[in-house]
């Protein structure tokens, strides 16, 4: 089994097939690489303004996923908590996988 295809210097080692700049992500820190994620060659996840959304190279389209401008979690006071739900949240890390979308923020949402 050969894990890798040899290329030849001065070669191409990729070819892009399609290029786009109608979606854009937001991304609040360099070190921030999981903000994108691409489940299939049809399905892209990603940040981009305090929401979560789906893009189709496919078709062009993109749809949000989820909307974390306002609260997204309930507004229930607990003792002992500093934080009445989630508001505004600025997400860190955003992982896709097996139908399921988890998404951690930068104080701990």
């Amino acid at each position: 089994m050969q894990l890798c295809t040899p290329v030849e210097k001065g070669q191409l080692y990729y070819e892009f097939a399609h290029n786009t700049r109608s979606v854009r992500p937001t991304i609040f820190h360099f070190q921030l690489r999981n903000l994108v994620w691409a489940t299939t060659r049809h399905d892209v996840y990603l940040m981009s303004h305090m929401s979560v959304l789906h893009w189709s190279p496919l078709t062009s389209e993109k749809h949000e996923v989820i909307d974390l401008q306002g609260h997204v979690a309930p507004c229930v006071k607990h003792e002992g908590n500093f934080y009445e739900g989630f508001y505004r949240t600025h997400v860190s890390t955003l992982a896709v996988k097996n139908n399921l979308l988890v998404a951690g923020g930068f104080q701990g949402e």
